[in-house]
């Protein structure tokens, strides 16, 4: 007697049909034949999907974890940037001057300017060093800037 051959569509998009040899499997005497398991295509892709979604946690996973490393050495950087002005803040000599009518940081900045150091490092400097929370000069308030002379 001649083995039956099935054919089926592979799923993958693939149109393309192969043979599948007949699986044979020994069952006691005794056993209770049990009916095979119909394997359907919406199985198929499930259980896929299934497996692709462990790949899809571990990814997310080490989107997180770089997004971590990155968010810390930033911080780090931040932190850094901070001690280097306050160290910067405290060596540079300063004198003080008394807010005119229409100053500004900016333009008191460039007025007392810091070797190798771009104006708004200097306006940093000020802030820095007054203790000033915004940008906001009072006529007649008295202010500290770099002496570079």
């Amino acid at each position: 007697m001649k083995a039956k051959t099935n054919y089926t569509a592979a799923i993958n998009g693939n149109t393309a049909l192969k043979i599948e040899q007949p699986k044979l499997r020994l069952v006691p005497a005794n056993a209770p034949v049990q009916a095979p398991v119909p394997v359907s295509a919406r199985n198929i892709a499930i259980e896929r999907e299934r497996a692709h979604l462990s790949d899809y946690i571990v990814a997310a996973a080490v989107c997180i974890a770089c997004a971590a490393a990155l968010i810390f050495a930033l911080s780090q950087a931040d932190i850094r940037a901070a001690e280097q002005l306050a160290s910067y803040v405290a060596e540079t000599p300063a004198v003080t001057v008394s807010v005119m009518p229409g100053d500004t940081l900016w333009m008191l900045a460039a007025e007392h300017p810091i070797s190798g150091h771009s104006t708004p490092d200097v306006v940093s400097w000020i802030r820095a060093r007054n203790q000033l929370e915004d940008s906001s000069l009072s006529v007649g308030q008295v202010i500290e800037v770099p002496n570079m002379s």
